[in-house]
């Protein structure tokens, strides 16, 4: 029988707000092999897993839901992930790989170069020649692929603030898969908050557009014949459509 969503996360909160952060990750663990697929959830976890000092178990959690964003293209919500994850292991091997991946795909060479070679000098450290070298490889690669294309943006653009990860897997849930009882109580209090900031207002400015064209200034008569000539053109011209003109 599955596990009634809503209770394991009233539960669970209820255990951290008694101090017992064991329970609560026994909760989320039990809620998380019952539904594979709840991101959030597995986020949650990955959160608690660090707040408990058990960085690989926390690591696995954050870079499961970033390859799964990877693997459906959403890039830049991926790479928040796995920056989540470098920030607890900053060495972890397969965030750099897969950080260093997103930045090539995006053109964004010395972020590539950056995350590549982290990964190549931690691979030579440990042993692994040939690991280092498959790296530098990629770094050539790149390299010699964008100097036939041209100049390129070298870094990710910081005009705008990151978005947290939280936010980024409500979204990517919501674009992903339909809503489900099991899940829709979450997923609102995580996507209205983003969508409340992202919100735009047509009706309002449809209105104003319309306004601007509709108060159009009156004709100016003139006293000389050229004005009075001008001005009955311009009566002719903004007649009703409906009415016909006199030859």
């Amino acid at each position: 029988m599955p596990i009634d969503r809503e209770a394991a996360l009233k539960k669970a909160e209820k255990l951290l707000r008694q101090g017992r952060l064991d329970g609560a990750i026994e909760e989320y663990a039990r809620l998380v092999a019952d539904q594979p697929q709840d991101w959030n959830a597995i986020n949650a976890l990955g959160d608690l897993y660090v707040r408990a000092g058990d960085s690989d178990r926390a690591v696995a959690q954050f870079t499961r839901v970033a390859d799964y964003l990877f693997a459906e293209g959403f890039l830049p919500k991926a790479a928040a992930l796995y920056k989540k994850a470098l920030k607890v292991q900053g060495h972890h091997e397969h965030t750099l790989l897969r950080l260093g991946e997103i930045a090539a795909r995006q053109g964004l060479l010395a972020d590539a170069r950056t995350y590549w070679g982290q990964l190549a000098e931690r691979r030579r450290q440990r042993g692994d020649e040939a690991g280092a070298a498959e790296c530098l490889g990629r770094i050539r690669a790149l390299e010699e692929e964008q100097d036939e294309a041209g100049p390129v943006p070298e870094s990710a653009s910081t005009d705008e603030p990151e978005e947290g990860p939280e936010r980024l897997l409500a979204e990517a849930r919501q674009e992903l898969a339909p809503s489900s009882p099991a899940c829709s109580c979450s997923t609102r209090r995580f996507t209205a908050p983003f969508l409340a900031s992202h919100s735009r207002r047509p009706g309002k400015d449809a209105s104003t557009a319309h306004s601007g064209v509709s108060r159009s200034p009156p004709t100016r008569r003139c006293s000389t014949a050229t004005g009075r000539g001008r001005s009955a053109r311009s009566r002719r011209l903004s007649l009703p459509p409906h009415i016909s003109r006199r030859s």
